[in-house]
Formats: C-alpha cells, sequence, structure tokens
C-alpha cells in the first residue's frame, strides 16, 4: 500500500513541472472559469460605478494664435514668442493665480490647474486652452479672463524687456558723449580727430535710430484671440481609458484568484487514499 501511495505521489511530482511551463502560466486563468468570470465582472462593475459617478464636466475652448513674426530689429525679436514661452507664462501665478482670484474659482489656482489643459497644435501656432467645469458659465468666464490675464502678462513683460532695451541703448549713447568731451583733452592729429568724431557720430545715429523705434512701436504681446462659445454638452473622462484600465486589472485578478489552492501551496492536496493512509501509519506508530 504504502509503495503504491509512493508511485502515485511520484507521478504527480513529475507531471507537476508541466503546471509551470509559458502554456501553463497563460493557461492559469482557465483552471477556474468561475473564479476568473466572477474577477471580471467584479472589476468591470466597480470601474463603471466609478465612471458613472465622476461629474460630468463642460469644456470650454479659446484659441490663441501667434502673430508676430521675428524681424531683424530687436523690436520685432522681442515681440516674437515661442509656444513653450506662452505655456510657462499661462501656468504662472500671474495668470492662472490671478484668474482664480478674481473668478473666486472653486479649489483657487489649485482647482484651475486641475481643469485646465494646454494643447499646442502641431505644425502650426495656434495653442488651444481648455477648462472643464460642472458649470458652463463658469467654464467660459474662466478660459475668457484666463486668455486676457494671459495677454495681459505677456504685453507687460515686453514693456519691461523694452525699457530695459531703452535705457541700455540710452547709456551706450552717454558713453559716447563722454568720449567726443574726453577727445577734446586729447592731443592727437586734425585727421584722426575728423576720423574718429565721425565713427561715434555714425554709431550715436543708429543708437538714436534704435531707441526711437522703441518709442514709436510700443510692445504688442503678439497673439490674437478667438471668441470662445458657450460650451452645451457636458462630457466625462474618456471611456475607453476605463475600459482598457479595468480590462488590464480583471487579468491580473484571474492570474491571483483563479488558481486553486494547490497552486498557491505548491504541492497537490492529498487524496481520501492518502488520507487514510496517513492515519493508518498514525495509528500504528502510536500502537508501537
Amino acid at each position: 500500500m504504502i509503495a503504491k501511495l509512493s508511485s502515485k505521489h511520484r507521478r504527480r511530482q513529475e507531471a507537476r513541472p508541466q503546471d509551470h511551463t509559458v502554456t501553463g502560466v497563460f493557461l492559469t486563468p482557465l483552471r477556474s472559469p468561475l473564479r476568473t468570470i466572477l474577477c471580471f465582472l467584479v472589476v468591470f462593475a466597480s470601474c463603471a460605478a466609478l465612471y458613472f459617478s465622476t461629474p460630468a464636466k463642460y469644456s470650454a475652448r479659446m484659441d490663441l494664435v501667434v502673430v508676430a513674426v521675428t524681424g531683424p530689429s530687436q523690436v520685432a525679436s522681442d515681440r516674437d514668442i515661442s509656444i513653450d514661452s506662452a505655456v510657462q507664462i499661462l501656468y504662472s501665478d500671474a495668470v492662472v493665480g490671478e484668474t482664480a482670484r478674481e473668478l473666486n474659482y472653486p479649489g483657487r489656482s489649485t482647482g484651475l490647474l486641475d481643469e485646465l489643459s494646454i494643447s499646442p497644435l502641431i505644425n502650426s501656432r495656434i495653442l488651444r486652452l481648455f477648462v472643464a467645469n460642472e458649470d458652463p458659465h463658469q467654464a467660459l468666464a474662466a478660459v475668457s479672463l484666463l486668455t486676457e490675464n494671459f495677454l495681459a502678462e505677456r504685453e507687460a513683460r515686453l514693456v519691461t524687456l523694452a525699457q530695459t532695451r531703452r535705457s541700455e541703448l540710452q547709456r551706450s549713447i552717454d558713453s559716447l558723449a563722454q568720449q567726443v568731451s574726453d577727445l577734446d583733452l586729447t592731443e592727437i592729429s586734425s585727421a584722426d580727430r575728423r576720423e574718429f568724431l565721425s565713427e561715434l557720430s555714425n554709431e550715436r545715429t543708429q543708437l538714436q535710430f534704435a531707441i526711437a523705434a522703441i518709442d514709436t512701436l510700443p510692445p504688442e504681446p503678439g497673439f490674437i484671440s478667438r471668441q470662445a462659445t458657450l460650451p452645451t454638452t457636458a462630457n466625462r473622462p474618456s471611456a475607453p481609458i476605463y475600459i482598457g484600465s479595468s480590462f488590464g486589472l480583471a487579468i491580473i485578478l484571474s492570474f491571483v484568484i483563479a488558481p486553486s489552492r494547490r497552486v498557491f501551496a505548491g504541492f497537490s492536496w492529498p487524496t481520501k487514499t492518502e488520507q487514510k493512509s496517513q492515519q493508518i501509519r498514525i495509528q500504528g506508530s502510536s500502537n508501537v
């Protein structure tokens, strides 16, 4: 009897490695179809409840179009702006924070940042702003004021940059004037003096033209905005994301929960015949 049981146990040990092959691993959920189906039902039901409990929001859109073109002059270069720098300005406290404070937005700047998305169009100079909110009027007001604050902040930065540039040019002109004064105290030939004064005069004229350009061409934001419209349709987050996440989570749980206890334990549970044999051996040892 003992030899027979040992032979059965040895055959099980020889057959067990097949369960650990690649095919065996992928077929693990099929060992208990009911548990696998239950995993999928529970996960999909939970994700569906989470999806429908998420409030639908209205999304207001505003388009910002770059109209500035880089030119040879400093003023034209300052007006030009890249999409990356525009995004940095939009996320600054001077724009997002000021907008949230003016509107008394729920959650203040953090709440507005959570509901704000910026999407630049590929191969274009168009920047799209989206603000999602349960109230369509709140979403429209937020995206409109956000655009106004962005244009104002962009223009303010350009004005500061222009004033800084003008101050640098004026200092250069003052330096040239000082060189002319110092030239009167220097003993040089008349020909060299005339040549040097001519060079200083030409340089001063160029600097004065640059200052005149800054004074006559005030900085502009470099962007124009398109009028936003009141959203009429509320949407929830993308359903395929929830479906894909649910499917992946259900597969993982089916690999964990579907296998029988013998897979977790790493060995086969004894049959009734083996249990009786063990009881006989225990009784025999106790009698001895």
